[in-house]
């Protein structure tokens, strides 16, 4: 029984990564398949080809029939097509590459199936098994993608061989081709799974990349990068607000307490800060103690506000490794309630906004509005 629900909780949790996989990594996806699917289709026309000028040399009863002739315009489209969509490499849709994918399964194997039965009626068949076993390491699909495609041509294999063929060809092609799909599903499931281990271990890897090791939030690099493409894209990012804090006086905590202190300050900070704000907000880490939030859906200037009372308050009453440690901050945002503007510009003003709390007396928060013709002091 332990041993049924356990194997029950690794195909569930195998198909969510599988899922995770396809979602996520989509666009990845494609642009592989786009790659592999140029580099397959043209190494197919040259071995067509070449088999085509050799195989009569070598069999003289050999001769090109229709069904091989099908074969190049399948090959020459495929390429076609990848070759033209990957210089699009921006305006690559997903699923135009995964119909793509299907089209080329479908056709080479509706090919191979005629190349198997009507030909050759009296010899066994060898290229399903061959494509039955390339299918699942040639292009990235979803395995029950893959089951399907097989199984529906298997159908059609099976009634044609049991009309077309000879009787004697019957039950060694209907063994071969299930053969052949059998371990084709198993060799699909294996490479899906190595490759969602692939795709995982390099996701954490461009999420250590991201993080800052010391305070668990983005660090300087990930988070400018994050602003500027969700600002300076096409639609940008209207009704914002950006943050910038910095600690009051953290370089005497490091003087008193040590280095090490100063660090688990830090850390504690960059906790607060990710439990306060939603995950759809960007929290990073882009000094030494400076911080930057970046928070979206911000419809009115009391939004921000309340925002920063609350990290105030919140920094105020955090646990530190010594009691006896004070902690407080100055703040400087900047809203954008109407239409884009650049992170640079955003930062700017931000970043204005922040040293007009400093040479106030710290302690304090300073908020500006900006439109896209003027900056002014958000009204209290």
């Amino acid at each position: 029984m332990e041993n049924s629900s356990g194997l029950l909780k690794n195909i569930k949790t195998f198909n969510k990564s599988v899922s995770r996989y396809f979602s996520e990594g989509k666009k990845e996806i494609a642009l592989e398949n786009l790659a592999t699917l140029r580099l397959a289709s043209l190494v197919g026309l040259f071995v067509s080809f070449f088999l085509f000028a050799v195989t009569p040399k070598i069999i003289p009863s050999w001769s090109v029939t229709n069904e091989y002739f099908f074969i190049l315009p399948i090959l020459a489209g495929s390429f076609l097509f990848s070759y033209f969509y990957l210089k699009k490499e921006e305006k690559v849709n997903s699923l135009v590459v995964q119909i793509a994918c299907i089209l080329f399964y479908a056709l080479m194997l509706a090919d191979f199936i005629a190349l198997s039965v009507f030909p050759y009626p009296n010899a066994p068949q060898i290229f399903i098994t061959i494509c039955y076993m390339f299918m699942p390491a040639l292009l990235t699909q979803r395995p029950r993608t893959t089951f399907g495609i097989m199984l529906c041509s298997e159908v059609v294999f099976v009634i044609l061989i049991y009309r077309y063929k000879s009787p004697q060809c019957v039950e060694q092609d209907l063994f071969n081709s299930m053969a052949a799909g059998i371990f084709s599903m198993i060799e699909s499931l294996i490479t899906t799974r190595l490759r969602v281990r692939n795709y995982e271990a390099r996701a954490k890897l461009r999420m250590l990349s991201m993080t800052d090791s010391l305070t668990g939030i983005l660090n300087k690099t990930a988070f400018e990068e994050n602003c500027a493409m969700l600002m300076n894209g096409i639609e940008g990012l209207p009704n914002c607000a950006l943050i910038v804090m910095d600690l009051d006086n953290f370089k005497d905590i490091n003087d008193k307490y040590g280095h090490q202190t100063g660090d688990e300050t830090l850390a504690a900070v960059g906790t607060m800060l990710k439990k306060n704000f939603r995950y759809t907000d960007l929290v990073g880490r882009i000094g030494g103690d400076e911080f930057c939030i970046l928070m979206r859906d911000v419809y009115r200037c009391e939004l921000a506000r309340m925002k920063l009372e609350r990290i105030m308050s919140s920094l105020e009453n955090l646990k530190l490794p010594q009691e006896d440690i004070k902690l407080t901050g100055s703040f400087g945002c900047a809203v954008n309630l109407n239409g884009r503007v650049t992170y640079l510009r955003l930062f700017k003003m931000a970043d204005e906004a922040l040293y007009s709390s400093k040479a106030a007396g710290k302690m304090q928060y300073t908020l500006v509005e900006i439109n896209s013709e003027e900056e002014k002091p958000c009204e209290a």
